[in-house]
């Protein structure tokens, strides 16, 4: 039981890991958008599409 659990709080830390850069990486992207920035921050190979997004979501 204990082991399902320590299984269970760690998906859920990935989980959360994974949406805190994704929230981070679209609040940069309104940043940019609205200062008017041509170039979209970050690299672009590790920019995801909502698309992929959910598709690699469990």
């Amino acid at each position: 039981m204990i082991a399902t659990l320590e299984r269970e709080r760690d998906r859920m830390t990935e989980r959360v890991t994974c949406l805190t850069r994704n929230r981070d990486a679209i609040a940069e992207c309104l940043d940019a958008v609205r200062r008017g920035d041509q170039t979209r921050p970050g690299n672009p190979s590790d920019d995801l599409t909502v698309r992929e997004v959910r598709r690699r979501s469990p």
